[in-house]
């Protein structure tokens, strides 16, 4: 799982968080990507925690809707289940989802997407999208406003009825859905009699992680002697988990209980503390991030893992390595290439929805003929797009804009959000996929605020507004 977040519940935004109105103001907006902050069924009717709400949900304009997520057809053995909400482009999981069908056979492997969509129109996007890529998706109210935390509580219900409607299915593998990959068949070693964790790079303890610390000691039921006692122990990723669908479902019982105990701290400080205290077993099953099938990509460094990247059969990107980040472009650029190629083939007409970007250095009218390397036809191929974004101090609305336009855009590409000494931003990257980091002004030259080097775009060279809310995108 990323490397963001904090405390998942009443997160501070901010100094002035503690206001009620600003407050209110950021959570409408952290929640949506357009229209009311009640659009997509969230959040929830008063403060029911637990079971997935039955109530029906109505939509907008048409009848209400009860139906339960739908099973996958008899005979199928492996899941991928992963999640949705607010997402604005589906083709965002076509890197999961192609990798995943070009590795397994599709009589015996499905891919389930349960998404928060509650709109009518959203709905039919989701399904249509899902019909063409033969994805099963159901949509769900999850008892929590995050997707990150809400979506085990979806799992959990999904996961209980598979054991009694499909007990054909033998592995169930929950994944993020925007960047994972597979590269080799995985299914079948996933061991069907307990749980697969995912350990991340073993150069950063949990102790020496200041994030994780922020989860675990933050969390008011664990505190400082729960995070000394975790402290030395290798750090688990949340957005990889996998087993038998028997072990899943006690996995997942547990893990939303406790979630629920500790008034849903953050999900990955949670699963870090159950891993290591023995919450879920004495001896649980740990997949190593250097000789494991899955290489957990969100803090790994370049040099120790660009090598072994191209063998390992699933990589979880993290959306935090630009390296990395740019691995999945290029491999999901080639999947989605070759599926419509093979569109092409059987006379379905594919309608790209995004016009590919003119050379600077072609005439956009005639089309003219490449001029530079990486530019074809008046086209740029191969670009990677990664952004930074400046918060303005005290006003979270600023950074929560810049976010809810870049992911409607480019929901996988980097982004990387500074924010003022004392502003936290933590949780609101959790939510959109980015970087948090702390960075200010007069400390332009200074190294670390981008990964490497000094700060691009500094005041001096007239980077950044005087308002403090910039947006810049590079290649």
């Amino acid at each position: 799982a990323p490397e963001m977040g904090s405390n998942a519940v009443g997160p501070r935004v901010g100094r002035r968080a503690t206001a009620p109105s600003v407050l209110v103001a950021f959570l409408a907006l952290a929640v949506t990507s357009a229209g009311s902050a009640w659009a997509d069924g969230w959040p929830l009717d008063g403060e029911r925690h637990g079971a997935i709400d039955p109530a029906p949900v109505r939509l907008r304009g048409t009848l209400e809707a009860r139906d339960e997520p739908p099973m996958p057809p008899e005979g199928t053995k492996y899941i991928v289940l992963t999640s949705e909400s607010n997402l604005g482009d589906p083709d965002a999981l076509l890197p999961l989802v192609l990798s995943f069908r070009k590795h397994h056979d599709d009589a015996t492997g499905k891919v389930v997407l349960l998404s928060t969509a509650s709109r009518a129109k959203d709905r039919t996007k989701w399904t249509q999208w899902a019909d063409t890529h033969g994805v099963i998706v159901g949509f769900v109210k999850p008892p929590h406003k995050q997707i990150v935390i809400g979506r085990f509580f979806a799992y959990h219900a999904y996961v209980k009825r598979l054991s009694t409607q499909r007990p054909e299915v033998t592995a169930v593998a929950m994944m993020d859905a925007t960047d994972v990959l597979f590269q080799s068949e995985l299914m079948s070693r996933v061991p069907v009699g307990s749980v697969a964790y995912v350990l991340e790079p073993r150069h950063t303890t949990i102790g020496q992680c200041p994030v994780h610390k922020r989860w675990i000691e933050g969390c008011a039921k664990y505190g400082r002697k729960v995070w000394h006692r975790v402290s030395p122990k290798p750090r688990v990723c949340a957005g990889t988990v996998l087993g038998g669908v028997a072990p899943v479902e006690k996995f997942l019982a547990s893990f939303t209980a406790e979630m629920t105990r500790t008034d849903f701290c953050n999900d990955q400080g949670v699963l870090n503390v159950m891993v290591h205290t023995g919450a879920l077993g004495e001896s649980p099953t740990l997949w190593s991030h250097e000789d494991g099938p899955v290489l957990s990509l969100n803090t790994a460094k370049e040099k120790d893992d660009a090598t072994r990247a191209r063998t390992a059969p699933v990589l979880h990107f993290g959306h935090s390595s630009a390296w990395a980040s740019r691995y999945l472009g290029r491999a999901g650029g080639e999947l989605k290439a070759a599926w419509r190629r093979e569109k092409a083939g059987e006379d379905v007409v594919v309608v790209e929805t995004t016009p590919a970007p003119v050379s600077a250095t072609s005439d956009p009218v005639a089309g003219g003929s490449a001029t530079s390397d990486g530019v074809a036809g008046g086209n740029i191929v191969n670009l990677s797009v990664a952004f930074y974004v400046e918060a303005k101090l005290g006003d979270p609305r600023v950074a929560v804009d810049a976010l809810k336009s870049i992911r409607r855009h480019h929901p996988t590409a980097p982004v990387m959000l500074i924010g003022p000494p004392g502003d936290d931003y933590t949780v609101l990257c959790r939510y959109y996929v980015c970087v948090a980091e702390v960075w200010e002004r007069g400390k332009e030259r200074e190294r670390g605020a981008l990964g490497r080097g000094a700060r691009k775009g500094s005041s001096e060279s007239g980077g950044s507004s005087e308002s403090g809310g910039s947006s810049e995108s590079g290649g």
